[in-house]
């Protein structure tokens, strides 16, 4: 028959040889339902991943309009929040093919629930206009660019649990006119996948 203890703290004995120590028996074991039902500042609740077609599939081609940031959909990858106010390591590679644009870059934007995009780093303020982000793939105007920019936030978003946490790329053109980004136009590029990763830390 299974017996139910409800307590608000548990406390180690002071002294004799566990002290200081909540000790399992050897075969013993304590076992949570979810993953944030043990929490401990610097623990990872949950990591979540998402791959997507850049080459092929609905969405994967986008025209940007010089010095404005475009989000990627194809990019998006969201999650269930199972900490208030954790930390969220976000990572993208993403191959992006780049036509007539001089240069093209890429950031990291998030939301919470059905908030407002908005950007987690801040973009490099170096330059004309301001326009280099955390990737800048760089070339000349009509001409194709392949490049594979790494993209790493660190973020403490303000949430509360169970809120739905998204990420997304942007992408903007650094060029004079629009510039042209991924899909089946881009001849002689071949098949790539883009991956996200996103883990949450407790704090």
């Amino acid at each position: 028959m299974a017996s139910k203890i409800i307590v608000n703290e548990i406390s180690a004995p002071t002294t004799g040889v566990n002290a200081n120590k909540i000790v399992v028996p050897t075969g013993q074991k304590i076992v949570a339902t979810d993953s944030a039902a043990i929490v401990a500042p610097g623990m990872t609740l949950q990591t979540v991943t998402h791959s997507w077609d850049t080459y092929n599939s609905p969405g994967a081609q986008l025209s940007v309009q010089t010095y404005a940031w475009t989000l990627y959909p194809q990019s998006e990858i969201q999650l269930t929040a199972k900490g208030a106010n954790s930390l969220f390591l976000v990572h993208y590679q993403c191959p992006v093919a780049s036509r007539s644009a001089s240069a093209a870059s890429t950031d990291i934007f998030g939301k919470v629930n059905s908030g407002s995009f908005t950007a987690l780093k801040v973009t490099a303020n170096s330059g004309s206009n301001g326009y280099y982000g955390l990737g800048t793939l760089w070339g000349t105007n009509s001409s194709d660019d392949w490049s594979t920019p790494s993209l790493f936030s660190a973020n403490v978003v303000g949430n509360s649990v169970g809120d739905t946490i998204y990420f997304q790329m942007a992408l903007r053109s650094g060029g004079p006119g629009s510039d042209n980004l991924n899909g089946t136009h881009m001849a002689g590029h071949p098949h790539f996948t883009g991956i996200a990763v996103v883990q949450e830390i407790a704090q």
